[in-house]
């Protein structure tokens, strides 16, 4: 399931269409404009710092 978390505010929601893994323009909770990303999951995260870690 994709997530997504606003830079701003922290803020963590999920989209309306489960489908959809584009950003929103801005975030629903804060309405910053080009705050939102998606959130990576742990083993994401861990597979870029073993990625950093090698180079």
């Amino acid at each position: 399931m994709v997530r997504f978390v606003c830079q701003k505010c922290t803020f963590r929601f999920s989209p309306r269409n489960p489908e959809n893994r584009d950003p929103p323009s801005k975030c629903p909770y804060c309405d910053t404009p080009g705050s939102v990303l998606i959130e990576q999951s742990a083993e994401e995260l861990v597979k870029d710092i073993d990625d950093i870690i090698e180079h």
